[in-house]
């Protein structure tokens, strides 16, 4: 369920499309949400594990003479100006100060 929640943004879907619509997943809305919202479920390990998986990945990619570096970002992303946008939501920006509307967007390099 999680791998299907993740992989939304590199196949081009957003979460109506990908899962409440979609009748190929097997599992419905309802579960994708209370697995979103469950205060139990350790989201930074998660994160942090695969940018660790990642890291390997890529490091056996390149020579042994190179530094290997790995960015990860998590910059917000202003849709102020957007009404009706999934997931959007109030944030503060720690490089500005200020509260905006948007997203977290997370990038790794």
């Amino acid at each position: 369920m999680i791998k299907t929640i993740f992989t939304l943004p590199f196949i081009g879907k957003n979460f109506f499309r990908g899962i409440v619509i979609n009748e190929d997943v097997d599992f419905g809305k309802d579960a994708a949400y209370q697995v979103l919202k469950c205060e139990k479920y350790n989201w930074r390990k998660l994160i942090l594990t695969l940018a660790v998986k990642l890291h390997r990945f890529f490091d056996r990619l390149t020579d042994d003479d190179r530094q290997s570096v790995l960015i990860i970002d998590d910059s917000a992303y202003d849709r102020s100006r957007s009404k009706v946008v999934e997931l959007r939501c109030r944030l503060k920006d720690h490089s500005t100060g200020r509260y905006l509307t948007g997203f977290r967007m997370l990038t790794m390099c």
